[in-house]
């Protein structure tokens, strides 16, 4: 059976540091920078690709 993830959010002490991280030394690609606020949001349907969602 193959298993994957399809969606992560962690809380991140610090944000562009985490980002710097995920993104310079990981590979991963920065699709959206969305500006949340204090409200808290939820990753969109990700049924058939990937998220990791980093929380200030």
């Amino acid at each position: 059976m193959k298993k994957h993830i399809g969606a992560i959010s962690l809380l991140v002490r610090d944000y562009d540091e985490a980002l710097f991280y995920y993104v310079d030394q990981l590979g991963f690609r920065l699709l959206e920078d969305t500006d949340m606020g204090r409200r808290q949001g939820r990753p969109p349907n990700t049924r058939f690709r990937e998220v990791l969602i980093l929380v200030k």
